[in-house]
């Protein structure tokens, strides 16, 4: 995970998020671009970017059922996310400086994956 401040889009750092090992990357229609599929294939990396329709052009039936077969995934992701903003302060900014915020997100990692085993070992 990368902080960047609120001027900076997404997308924009993208190259950065990839470690190289990834089977596959899911993102949503904000990192649908040339640039950044072919980066994807350069790597070996499957691409399960969602599909953006473009002025003038929409989407294909087969993009569309791609995209709702992404969606599920990114769903279950999207929903760490929404947790983390509002069991664990995500929501706003509580420290100045971005050393401070990635220690924050670390151990909001760290928090997350230990209730998740603890869950997983309950069971």
């Amino acid at each position: 995970m990368i902080g960047t401040s609120a001027d900076v889009h997404d997308s924009q750092v993208f190259e950065q998020l990839l470690e190289g090992d990834e089977p596959f990357v899911t993102a949503d229609k904000a990192y649908d671009s040339k640039k950044h599929r072919k980066m994807l294939r350069e790597h070996a990396i499957e691409d399960w970017l969602l599909h953006k329709g473009r002025k003038n052009q929409k989407l294909s039936r087969c993009q569309i059922e791609l995209n709702k077969m992404f969606s599920k995934t990114r769903c279950k992701i999207e929903r760490i996310f929404a947790q983390w903003k509002v069991h664990m302060g995500l929501n706003r900014c509580r420290y100045k400086g971005w050393s401070k915020h990635q220690v924050h997100f670390d151990l909001m990692s760290i928090a997350y994956n230990l209730k998740r085993a603890v869950n997983i070992l309950a069971t």
